[in-house]
């Protein structure tokens, strides 16, 4: 793509996303209102229109407001947790009256993923039980509130859900276990929001551009970016589509290489083949965005994600010219490495981020544009600099405390 069409498109995204500001900061702040009815500051989310959490008011709200109206969001969601989730919560001495603010989300008792040893005190992970029982994250009440919604959102479940109310994900797995996320179709519909409208749109995702995921749809970030696309009006493929039109094309020998990289059985000879096939359907399909994984060099003999596959394996192994048409490669799952993104903002391809994980949403994300100033005078040089997103889930950057076994900012 040229520089030309390149500056184009982020002309356009900035006079797009300025719009969208001017019209619904005031439009968020009359929905806080009817949903608080007039106490912005006590609110349980679970009342909030889904769609509201594409709001790219959240991002532009006053930093005091914002942080208040989190910190009710989080503590009626506390009270409904200590009810629903006792295995959990049910222990923990919480007093909800502290907690006012985002910065009191510290004084919940943090929840470790894996076990850990921090300053000789051995604190047990939920890993293990959450493998053993899929429910075990799961609120006893999901069915009761979904039920409750369901007529409300009833086109939506049955198009875009299919009438399925409760999914359930496994995690990516690049620890080696693979955790599961059970949601509920409107927890899918509010994170694909958030993920189009304040996450893809501002890191350079254009309405009507082609758009090819390398992420499996089985897990639950493959099956937001497709919503969010379809959200965004982006013409949307997936490794479905193109695996069908890959085999079509090469026959026998795309399915069988494709079938060892699936057991992990793949070699080097094969790694350049499946890169070579899907340049050609980058080529072939004028595709300009790219969604993959790039591990850094010391993980890359663990990685599971992206099946092996890497974003700069499918780069360095195209053929004919095939990345003429792409502007922007959307690399998650790890911190981007530094030699990729200087290499492929080099040959014109703009790098962007985002952070989060199958148990919430896109937490924080790596903006091209910021309101009204240029991409290029506020891009952050590095694309692991990010910008925390709150709502529908909320981001604390906090450390551990070993002395007094707490978060500390």
């Amino acid at each position: 793509m040229s520089k030309k069409e390149i500056e184009h498109i982020r002309e356009e995204l900035e006079r797009i996303f300025e719009k969208r500001v001017k019209e619904e900061l005031p439009e968020l702040e009359r929905t806080l209102k009817i949903v608080g009815n007039n106490n912005i500051f006590d609110i349980d989310p679970i009342n909030m229109p889904v769609e509201s959490a594409g709001c790219v008011g959240w991002d532009f709200m006053e930093s005091e407001i914002k942080e208040k109206v989190i910190g009710g969001m989080a503590r009626n969601t506390i009270r409904r947790y200590i009810k629903s989730m006792p295995r959990i919560f049910g222990d923990n001495r919480i007093n909800l009256e502290k907690i006012l603010s985002k910065n009191d989300i510290l004084l919940i008792p943090p929840m470790l993923k894996d076990n850990s040893i921090i300053g000789g005190n051995h604190l047990e992970g939920f890993r293990e039980k959450a493998i053993k029982d899929n429910s075990f994250l799961v609120p006893d009440d999901i069915l009761e509130h979904v039920g409750s919604s369901a007529k409300r959102y009833s086109t939506l479940l049955n198009t875009i859900y299919k009438g399925k109310r409760i999914w359930q994900f496994p995690s990516g797995g690049s620890s080696g276990k693979p955790t599961h996320t059970t949601l509920s179709f409107l927890d899918l519909e509010a994170e694909s929001h958030a993920l189009a409208y304040r996450c893809l749109l501002r890191g350079g995702f254009y309405p009507g551009t082609k758009f090819l995921s390398l992420y499996n749809e089985s897990h639950k970030g493959g099956f937001c970016l497709r919503r969010a696309s379809e959200l965004l009006g982006i013409e949307y493929h997936g490794k479905s589509t193109m695996s069908e039109y890959l085999t079509k094309r090469f026959g026998k020998e795309w399915f069988i290489r494709k079938q060892k990289l699936e057991m992990r059985e793949a070699n080097e000879d094969d790694i350049v083949f499946i890169s070579k096939c899907i340049s050609e359907y980058v080529k072939e399909n004028k595709i300009e965005i790219i969604a993959g994984v790039q591990p850094p060099e010391e993980l890359l003999n663990k990685n599971s994600k992206g099946n092996m596959v890497t974003f700069m394996d499918i780069y360095n192994n195209n053929t004919n010219d095939a990345f003429d048409t792409v502007y922007l490669a959307f690399i998650t799952g790890f911190p981007v490495p530094k030699e990729t993104y200087k290499k492929l903002r080099i040959e014109g391809i703009e790098v962007f981020t985002t952070w989060g994980s199958t148990e919430s949403m896109a937490n924080a994300t790596h903006p091209l544009i910021t309101g009204s100033y240029p991409c290029t005078d506020k891009i952050p040089h590095n694309v692991n600099e990010l910008v925390e997103i709150d709502y529908p889930n909320t981001t604390h950057f906090a450390v551990w405390d070993p002395t007094g076994l707490k978060l500390v900012p």
